[in-house]
């Protein structure tokens, strides 16, 4: 595991300095849950089962000064499995956010860390149906000094400069170090309308491909009441990369939210250019839309993706996902909660003649034991199924049982 910087250094300055905080808060847990699945490996055939046991220890604090802000989280995330089809693994789950504000309204330095598991696939999150499988401990490292312009009452201008170190304990992952400077304007035009700008300029070192970046773009939002508004935004993206190839393309997002009482109605399309694990960048074309409804002891989702991606660079990918799901939480009693959620993806592949599908399950108990004290039961249900390729089915099943302190 790579150090974690601003956990350390927020750990320190909370323990060290608590006299002047205006606001601190610490808070131990520790979680011991025990896992059986039928399908650990994720195999078609041959499977093989087995009883996972996790102890997960952790602290969150919360950190407020009048010169500096910290927020973070910690957890340790030991697993023993016992019919050894693995070994035992030892990770790390941690999330660190600073600002420091050395001329206040003027000059800040904001500090952001990330250490988590992330899936190396970018068109699907595999977290969420296994521990392991296709996956990778990845570190982010972010650190941005910017100046905020106050031009007038109506307009503020925030330029600075960005570095962003990402490493990936998979050898597949493309480590790489952003260098980006940057200017964004907002215009407030009336109380609801507000007009938006800006230009940010990259260089990428990664052990992949070195590149250039442009970026800029013009956009907009309106309120049309209290809980509801629609957006846009526009703009040019021009990469060129240092083994001579040059791209660029038009970018946009935009999208609205209406809410009728308790039902909230959004839509959302786009074209964005993500970090690939495995590749420099990948060109998302999404389309989105849900409703959310809230009831007196629950909420429910009912939610439909599109999306296409398209590496940029060297090698090739061209996935298109269609996804539909719906989720849902209920009150049953003061302190029992159950959730449930259920979601359908198609992948289409252009380059080979592979069309597979996945079902996504997921049920759950949360039972409150007392103050911070929580029992949870879990159970995921995973199937995927390829028309073409064998080697692509598998299912799994997986039964979770954990229980949860908070001091």
């Amino acid at each position: 595991m790579r150090s974690h910087v601003l956990a350390t250094a927020a750990l320190f300055l909370c323990c060290s300095s608590v006299s002047f905080a205006t606001e601190f808060s610490f808070h131990p847990s520790l979680a011991v849950s025990e896992e059986y699945t039928d399908n650990v490996l994720e195999r078609s055939t041959d499977k093989k089962s087995d009883f996972i046991t996790r102890v997960l220890p952790g602290i969150s604090l919360l950190y407020k000064a009048p010169r500096w802000d910290w927020d973070g989280r910690y957890t340790f995330d030991y697993r023993y499995y016992a019919k050894r089809n693995r070994s035992d693994e030892i990770t790390h789950d941690a999330a660190v956010k600073g600002q420091i504000r050395v001329v206040d309204e003027f000059f800040f330095v904001d500090l952001d860390e990330i250490y988590k598991k992330v899936s190396l696939d970018v068109t699907r999150d595999n977290t969420g149906e296994s521990l392991f499988f296709n996956q990778s401990d990845r570190n982010t490292f972010t650190v941005s000094p910017y100046f905020v312009w106050r031009l007038n009452p109506k307009a503020k201008l925030k330029t600075g400069y960005r570095y962003m170190n990402t490493w990936y304990k998979e050898p597949t992952g493309v480590d790489r170090t952003d260098h980006s400077g940057f200017g964004e304007l907002a215009y407030e035009i009336t109380p609801r309308t507000t007009f938006t700008a800006g230009y940010t300029f990259t260089h990428q070192d990664s052990s992949l491909n070195d590149y250039d970046k442009h970026d800029g773009y013009v956009g907009g939002r309106y309120e049309f009441d209290e809980r509801s508004y629609l957006f846009g935004q526009v703009g040019y993206t021009s990469i060129r990369y240092d083994f001579g190839q040059n791209v660029g393309n038009v970018f946009w997002n935009a999208g609205f939210s209406k809410t009728f009482d308790s039902l909230t109605a959004h839509v959302n399309t786009g074209v964005k250019y993500t970090e690939d694990p495995q590749s420099n960048l990948t060109k998302e074309t999404f389309y989105s839309g849900g409703l959310d409804y809230l009831f007196g002891r629950g909420e429910a989702s009912l939610f439909l993706n599109y999306s296409d991606f398209d590496r940029i660079g060297p090698g090739t990918i061209d996935t298109t996902r269609y996804t539909a799901g719906v989720r849902a939480r209920y009150e049953l009693v003061p302190s029992l909660t159950g959730s449930a959620g259920f979601e359908a993806d198609n992948f289409v592949r252009s380059y080979m003649l592979n069309t597979p599908r996945r079902y996504f399950a997921t049920a759950s108990l949360s039972y409150l034991l007392s103050e911070g004290f929580t029992l949870t039961a879990t159970y995921i249900y995973v199937d995927y199924y390829s028309p073409t390729v064998v080697g692509d089915n598998r299912e799994i099943n997986r039964a979770i049982l954990e229980l949860r302190k908070i001091f």
